[in-house]
């Protein structure tokens, strides 16, 4: 099995390092999106609280709710994303305003208002539960519930948005970064290229030097010195060859010589043994090279 190049290695880093970048950065634009949202809806009810703290600091008995469900009713106008509901102090529910779906079990206000939140049907809640105490020493439990479906509805939109935007961007950033490492490794590509094609007869071949990173120059510097100090060894090695076949011609071509002599005619024992003692120096002459 093949592994991966380096130009594809270090595009996928790329890719995976621009993945967790962007990440990470719609991450918290998304914390801080759904906190500011978190943020106005407790500034708009607690806001409406107030109101209604007020209009039920004026009431009076029981038999001026109507009055005060009237200013409920006035004071909401308007607030279609709100709703509020009232539970007399018999724990009685005697006013509702809103489209929001209560939830059976919501719990009774306690001394400090607390938040709430929940969902029903496709509806999404942000509720504030509250003690609010009317003119005449009464207490009555409030809940205001703010529909924050279109904040969700804004904050999944926005989580495809991001994840269509990584997909995009690690694509660009693989693409560019394949680019850039394939330009940046152009040196390595010709370097490949020159050994493939040296020979004992083009060793004088050179990598340019200028122009390149720091650690592909080091490199390349490297390579070239490799080449001269090969290109020197083949040129002893070549001069050596040289005197080596200069040096082993004269006894064989006296050897050659001398034999030939011999065979042009009949000679005598004494003659044929001074060309075999001739030829014997020549033979310890090759024997000592």
């Amino acid at each position: 099995m093949s592994s991966l190049s380096l130009t594809a290695r270090v595009s996928l880093l790329f890719a995976a390092g621009a993945v967790a970048v962007l990440l990470g950065l719609g991450w918290v634009v998304e914390r801080s999106v759904e906190n500011h949202f978190r943020e106005m809806d407790q500034h708009e009810v607690e806001g409406k609280l107030s109101l209604l703290r007020a209009l039920f600091a004026k009431a009076g008995a029981d038999d001026a709710r109507a009055g005060l469900e009237r200013q409920l009713r006035d004071a909401l106008v308007g607030h279609h994303h709100l709703s509020v509901a009232v539970r007399g102090p018999d724990g009685v529910e005697w006013f509702r305003y809103g489209e929001a779906d209560f939830p059976a079990d919501i719990p009774m206000a306690g001394p400090k208002p607390g938040w709430t939140a929940w969902s029903a049907g496709r509806g999404e809640y942000r509720g504030l539960l509250a003690r609010l105490r009317d003119g005449a020493g009464g207490e009555h439990d409030v809940a205001i519930a703010l529909d924050i479906s279109h904040h969700r509805d804004f904050l999944d939109g926005f989580r495809a948005t991001l994840a269509l935007t990584t997909a995009l961007a690690a694509l660009m950033t693989a693409l560019l970064g394949w680019a850039a490492t394939r330009a940046g490794l152009a040196p390595l590509r010709r370097m490949t290229r020159l050994a493939g094609g040296l020979s004992a007869s083009s060793l004088e071949a050179r990598l340019p030097e200028g122009g390149l990173p720091a650690e592909i120059a080091t490199l390349t510097r490297a390579f070239n010195a490799m080449l001269g100090r090969l290109e020197e060894a083949f040129r002893r090695l070549s001069e050596y060859s040289s005197d080596i076949a200069h040096e082993l011609r004269t006894p064989l071509s006296n050897l050659m010589t001398q034999t030939e002599v011999a065979l042009t005619r009949a000679r005598s024992a004494e003659e044929y043994r001074e060309v075999l003692a001739s030829n014997l120096e020549e033979y310890e002459r090759l024997a000592r090279m």
